[in-house]
């Protein structure tokens, strides 16, 4: 089991939880499905010994996310991105097209950046170069079966592909360019042949097919449009 979480400096931002998906591993729990497609890994790494992010038996790390998400429109032949704060901000207007995005996160079709990984989230290191991560059963996530999201290390640069290919039985699929891609921070005092992470940063972005917004009312856009929305978290290991 991993370690009761020691105190953290107020300052300090989001960490992911891993015990949580070692015990969903164990017991087979089917509340914490696993992935997509793997090859979509879009880790740069960092070469050197495998960083220790949770290990066999599992770690938990605690998440902060940043209050601003980055909105990106992508149509035919042109791209625009504004920040916003879902909660407040609401409505946003790019290319001409008007995006709710209080709307469209309360939506139960779809999941937001910040509702992907809980506060704290579970993290297995199943090999030198896998991990497996819970995640909350939201939006198109809910309709996974395996028990966590599948996610690369390279070094200490973590990546777990989310996008899918398009459905038209399920306009919100999370389309190709759905990832988490994070970068650990060794523990000074660390064994340089066996890496120990104590910190992470990183950032969740996740793609919609403008059918999606549109069908829920969410934005008037087109169907051939394309969402995106990233956020920025940073993590502590409890």
């Amino acid at each position: 089991m991993p370690a009761c979480p020691r105190s953290r400096s107020p300052h300090r931002m989001a960490t992911l939880s891993l015990g949580l998906l070692a015990l969903c591993l164990l017991t087979g729990a089917g509340e914490c499905p696993l992935t997509t497609d793997p090859s979509q890994s879009g880790g740069d790494g960092t070469g050197g010994p495998a960083v220790d992010i949770g290990g066999s038996s599992g770690a938990v790390w605690e998440l902060t996310y940043a209050s601003q998400v980055r909105v990106t429109l992508r149509s035919k032949t042109q791209t625009a991105s504004t920040t916003a704060q879902p909660g407040t901000d609401g409505a946003v207007s790019l290319l001409g097209r008007t995006i709710d995005l209080t709307t469209l996160c309360w939506r139960t079709d779809v999941v937001c950046p910040d509702q992907v990984l809980t506060t704290h989230t579970s993290l297995v290191q199943s090999s030198s170069d896998r991990f497996l991560v819970g995640f909350n059963r939201k939006g198109p996530l809910a309709a996974l079966t395996q028990q966590g999201l599948v996610g690369t290390l390279q070094g200490a640069a973590l990546s777990v592909p989310m996008g899918m290919n398009a459905s038209k039985a399920d306009p919100c699929t999370l389309v190709v360019g759905s990832v988490i891609n994070a970068t650990a921070t060794v523990a000074s005092d660390s064994d340089p042949q066996a890496p120990r992470a104590e910190e992470m940063s990183g950032l969740v972005t996740l793609r919609y097919s403008g059918q999606c917004v549109a069908l829920g009312g969410s934005g008037a856009l087109y169907d051939d449009d394309q969402l995106e929305l990233a956020l920025q978290f940073s993590g502590s290991r409890l």
